[in-house]
C-alpha cells in the first residue's frame, strides 16, 4: 500500500480513486484508506448503519487475478491493540475477488467464526456489481432480539447473521464496540487465492494494472434506541 498520488487520489468529480499500478520490474503498488474516527457503533437498543456508493475494479476473470477490492470495518480494539484481530471485531460490508461477477460479506470474530473464513455469505452472484456505481449497506441492528447484522446491495438484502450465531461473549467482544472503517484494492493473498487457484494468491502476467476502485460516498448512521412510549405516538401519529 502506497501514499503515492497515483495509488490515492480525488478523481476531480468528488469521489477518491483506489488505483493498483506495476511498475517495470513486476512490483505492485495499490491504495488503502481509513477513518481517523474509531467510535461508530451501535447503542443499546439503537442500529449503526455504514453505507458506500462505490465501483468495483473494471476486470474479469481473465485480466483480474489477484484483484481483491474491500469495504470492511475493524473494531476500535483491533487499531488501539486492546481487542487484537480476530476476537476485536471485523464487519466486511464488501469483498470482491479476482474479477469475479460476485460478491463475499463476512464476519470474523475470533474461532466461533470458523477463522480464517469466518461467518461469511460465501460467494454471492452480482453480474450487475462489475459495471456502474451501487451502494453496499451493513446494518448492526441492536433494537432486536436477538441482534443482528445484514448486509444489503443496493436495498437488497444478501446476507444476515444473527448474534444466537455464536455465543454471547463472542458476540459482545466482536460488535458491542466501535468501529473504524477501510477502503483498499489489494493485489493478492491468500483469500483470492482461495477462489482463484495459485496463479490469483499472486497476480501474473495476465493481470492487468491501473484498474482503480472509486469510492463515491461513504455515510455512517446511527439510530438511537426508541422507547416502547415513542413506538406507540409514532404508530398513532
Amino acid at each position: 500500500m502506497s501514499a503515492d498520488p497515483a495509488n490515492v487520489q480525488l478523481d476531480g468529480h468528488g469521489a477518491l480513486r483506489l488505483t493498483p499500478l506495476r511498475a517495470a520490474d513486476g512490483t505492485w503498488t495499490s491504495g488503502r484508506v481509513e477513518t481517523r474516527r474509531s467510535d461508530f457503533a451501535a447503542p443499546p437498543g439503537g442500529e449503526l448503519r455504514i453505507s458506500a456508493r462505490l465501483t468495483l475494479p473494471d476486470v474479469i476473470a481473465s485480466d483480474g487475478a489477484g484483484y481483491w477490492p474491500a469495504f470492511w470495518a475493524l473494531g476500535s480494539g483491533v487499531r488501539g491493540g486492546g481487542a487484537p484481530w480476530p476476537s476485536g471485531g471485523e464487519i466486511d460490508v464488501l469483498e470482491g475477488l479476482d474479477g469475479h461477477p460476485s460478491t463475499w460479506s463476512t464476519l470474523h470474530c475470533g474461532a466461533a467464526c470458523l477463522e480464517p473464513a469466518g461467518l461469511t455469505s460465501g460467494e454471492h452472484p452480482c453480474p450487475a456489481c462489475l459495471s456502474g456505481e451501487h451502494e453496499y449497506i451493513v446494518d448492526i441492528d441492536r433494537s432486536r432480539s436477538p441482534e443482528q447484522i445484514r448486509w444489503s446491495v443496493d436495498g437488497t438484502e444478501v446476507f444476515h447473521l444473527d448474534a444466537t450465531a455464536v455465543d454471547p461473549a463472542t458476540w459482545d467482544a466482536a460488535v458491542h464496540h466501535g468501529f473504524f472503517v477501510i477502503f483498499d484494492l489489494a493485489l493478492g493473498g491468500t483469500f483470492p487465492g482461495s477462489v482463484g487457484g495459485p496463479s490469483a494468491a499472486r497476480p501474473g502476467s495476465a493481470t492487468v494494472a491501473g484498474r482503480p476502485m472509486t469510492v463515491v460516498s461513504v455515510q455512517i448512521s446511527i439510530r438511537e434506541q426508541i422507547s416502547a412510549r415513542d413506538q406507540i405516538s409514532t404508530r398513532e401519529g
